[in-house]
């Protein structure tokens, strides 16, 4: 899920095996500036990241564009071990 709240993007990518959800979160206010960008584009090329209870290993990596007030698109990419490596996609 990818949403807007409180002056923060927020991406969020449930995560079963783990029982849990890979969250993160980017501010919209710039420090210095005041206001709200018209226009933001986030992209996170990879986080690698691993579970020590359970094995499994993902590299999450996503791109996001906010504009005038709402995401107009987004892409998501999740592979992983437990997926057998393969790459899975969530678009908008």
């Amino acid at each position: 899920d990818v949403y807007v709240s409180s002056g923060r993007i927020n991406v969020v990518i449930d995560l079963p095996a783990e029982e849990m959800e890979y969250r993160s979160t980017h501010d919209l206010a710039v420090p210095g500036f005041s206001g709200t960008p018209r226009k933001v584009a986030i992209d996170v090329g990879g986080s690698a990241m691993e579970y020590s209870q359970t094995g499994n290993s993902y590299t999450i990596a996503y791109t996001v564009t906010y504009e005038d007030g709402e995401i107009t698109d987004y892409h998501i990419s999740i592979k992983g071990n437990v997926y057998g490596d393969v790459e899975h996609t969530c678009t908008k």
